[in-house]
């Protein structure tokens, strides 16, 4: 979804006119419009709070793990074993490392979870006994938007994420104006979050075998 998109999302939440609902797919109605937003003094100190709003929204959903995880391999190498374990700086290996969600052995489909040591981003962990390394399942920090980003700018979330932080956004820009109408847009984006899927590790089934051919 695009930066814009959400902007103008959060003011149609805000002031439900008929200027602000617009083709979005059209690029030079969607560019021109906004332009002219930032220029209206009824909508541009929103558009301006807008930005600092939506990045707090993204911290939301790191802290509570609904950011996509991703996962890297990190090969094991003997020379940096330290009293039998294995050390890794994650924020070191991994730029966009927000925090820890599995570590396991191998880069196989069939998950083999190990125990770790952690302190921050440091893990320590036993050599491993399947396979060469370690698949590493984190949450990834979010890249943060500014007055000069492009509206273009794809969020980079699923959409049933970026479709929830219009009404964050709103409750936050409206705190003054209307502390009610900015109440119950953070409700709604609570209640959204809540039934959103929150990132875990991977769940594993046993399959028992009734009838069998021989």
């Amino acid at each position: 979804m695009k930066l814009g998109e959400i902007k103008l999302e959060t003011l149609y939440l805000c002031f439900a006119t008929p200027e602000l609902s617009i083709d979005t797919e059209d690029a030079t109605v969607f560019s021109d419009t906004l332009n002219a937003l930032k220029s209206d003094s009824n909508y541009s100190d929103y558009l301006n709070a807008s930005v600092g709003a939506i990045n707090r929204a993204l911290s939301y959903f790191e802290l509570k793990g609904l950011v996509p995880k991703k996962r890297v391999e990190v090969p094991f190498n003997g020379s940096e074993v330290v009293n039998g374990c294995f050390t890794m700086e994650l924020s070191h290996i991994i730029p966009d490392f927000c925090y820890l969600v599995s570590v396991s052995e191998g880069d196989s489909d069939i998950v083999s979870y190990v125990e770790y040591a952690q302190d921050g981003a440091l893990i320590k962990v036993f050599p491993p006994t399947v396979g060469n390394g370690y698949t590493i399942q984190y949450i990834p920090t979010l890249e943060r938007i500014t007055h000069t980003t492009s509206e273009e700018y794809d969020i980079p979330l699923p959409r049933y994420l970026c479709e929830a932080i219009p009404y964050f956004v709103k409750s936050d820009i409206m705190r003054v104006d209307n502390p009610e109408e900015a109440e119950r847009a953070r409700e709604e984006f609570y209640s959204l979050c809540r039934e959103m899927p929150i990132n875990g590790e991977d769940k594993i089934f046993q399959v028992r075998t009734l009838y069998g051919m021989v």
